[in-house]
């Protein structure tokens, strides 16, 4: 009984250590600016480290759509960061609170 409790409590340590390990992976995407090659690089990355993660997947489609509409002229990087940073924190925090 004593290792059945022992082996789900490293499994619980195991899987709350990948979820904060993904929440940095998060918390770093951004240097504060969007839509450039470093952002678009470590995004790039991240999504394809976490292609099952729908959370990741949806933010970064947000970001993909947002840098479209910067990169037309549509909006102003300002806008497109106003918009993704809320969402970032929401993923992030949502992320937290398991």
């Amino acid at each position: 009984m004593k290792k059945l409790a022992f082996s789900l409590l490293l499994v619980a340590v195991n899987a709350q250590s990948a979820v904060t390990s993904k929440l940095t992976e998060i918390e770093t995407v951004m240097p504060g600016e969007l839509c450039n090659a470093q952002s678009n690089d470590a995004l790039q990355k991240l999504m394809e480290k976490h292609m099952d993660d729908r959370g990741i997947i949806n933010l970064y489609a947000l970001y993909l759509g947002l840098c479209q509409l910067v990169h037309q002229g549509t909006i102003t990087e300002q806008v497109a960061s106003e918009q993704w940073v809320p969402e970032k924190t929401r993923l992030i925090e949502s992320r937290r609170r398991r």
